[in-house]
């Protein structure tokens, strides 16, 4: 058996969760898989139950280098994908989990962030694999780890995100008209409410575009009202709860408005959607301005640039610039080949599980 053990604080949203999920649906077409979650993690189990994949509960509270002597008998390989805020600013309280891990011969996997997001522990034990999968990862970097995958071959994407051989071009009109806006799954910043407020603001500057809201599932429901309250009397603006996928959004959208969130700016770019993306995090800054170099994103800044003036010239020049738009899309279609998940499944296989 795999077990995953992954971040799921309402500020680590559902990044960590749902990236995990799809390694784990390759893998368990040879490997049982399953998931450590608190039991108090009830969004958490019901996703996974949706996905068909089990779960093993501990008590919350429990410290983390105490959850080894809980772990099932059988377990062969474990992931970790827990590089959150907590983690990143107090790595010393994974060394003894990660030494226990070890001690007892279980293959050790980690799936860890980058920058000023990474994991840093000079006590770590090497790893069995380090992952780090974006494509704004320093190569030249060192890792301790016995074999390290890194780079834009190793992002995880489900599947429904894999490219065939020959690229489908997407529909570029002159105006951008249909527009989705994704903070991702709790929004703790409240970037949503900010940019509704915006939108409020600009509404006749707006009018003719089509904006599709999408409301993340660990977002409060106090959150939710106040949202809806606020866009209730714009007519072109839709409300969308508990979406997991959003790939068919993208697929239908002339544009995405996102947080700084790596996955879901991978996931539109591979479905050829220009995208503008705002920083939420400071430790994001790097790969934020490391990414819009791909030129298939162009990045607005932190979260704080919402209230300016110059949003507001950016974002009509882009819904004008049919050419720009093209460009950005073409690039964002060749940037991810969508395999990364099967790769990783097949060098995790590899370790002798």
């Amino acid at each position: 058996m795999i077990l995953f053990h992954v971040a799921l604080g309402l500020k680590s949203g559902l990044g960590h969760l749902s990236r995990s999920i799809t390694l784990a649906k390759d893998l368990k077409k040879k490997l049982n898989v399953s998931f450590l979650i608190p039991k108090d993690a009830v969004l958490a189990r019901k996703i996974l139950n949706q996905n068909n994949i089990p779960t093993f509960s501990f008590e919350k509270g429990k410290k983390i280098n105490e959850l080894v002597h809980i772990f099932p008998k059988n377990i062969k390989a474990i992931i970790i994908d827990i590089s959150d805020a907590m983690y990143v600013k107090k790595p010393y309280l994974l060394t003894e989990y990660f030494h226990k891990i070890r001690e007892k011969q279980i293959k050790l996997i980690v799936i860890d962030g980058l920058f000023k997001d990474r994991i840093i522990c000079k006590d770590y034990p090497i790893f069995d694999i380090l992952i780090q999968p974006y494509i704004e990862v320093n190569l030249n970097e060192k890792a301790s780890a016995i074999k390290h995958l890194r780079g834009p071959d190793y992002v995880l994407l489900d599947n429904a995100f894999k490219k065939n051989i020959q690229i489908k071009k997407k529909y570029i009109p002159k105006l951008a008209k249909s527009i989705v806006i994704s903070f991702g799954g709790s929004d703790p910043t409240l970037l949503t409410n900010e940019f509704c407020k915006f939108l409020t603001l600009n509404k006749e500057i707006f009018k003719e575009q089509l904006f599709t809201i999408i409301l993340g599932p660990y977002m409060e429901k106090k959150n939710q009202y106040i949202i809806k309250n606020q866009i209730k009397e714009l007519d072109n603006i839709s409300i969308k709860n508990n979406i997991f996928n959003l790939k068919p959004f993208f697929d239908k959208s002339d544009l995405a408005i996102l947080a700084s969130g790596s996955t879901t700016r991978y996931e539109a770019a591979s479905c050829g959607t220009p995208t503008l993306f705002f920083g939420i995090n400071k430790d994001h800054e790097i790969q934020c301005k490391i990414y819009e170099k791909s030129a298939c994103a162009q990045y607005l800044g932190q979260q704080s640039k919402i209230i300016k003036s110059s949003l507001l010239e950016e974002l009509v020049s882009i819904i004008n610039n049919k050419t720009k738009r093209y460009s950005m899309s073409k690039l964002g279609l060749n940037l991810i080949d969508g395999k990364g998940t099967s790769r990783l499944a097949c060098e995790i296989f590899k370790i002798g599980l």
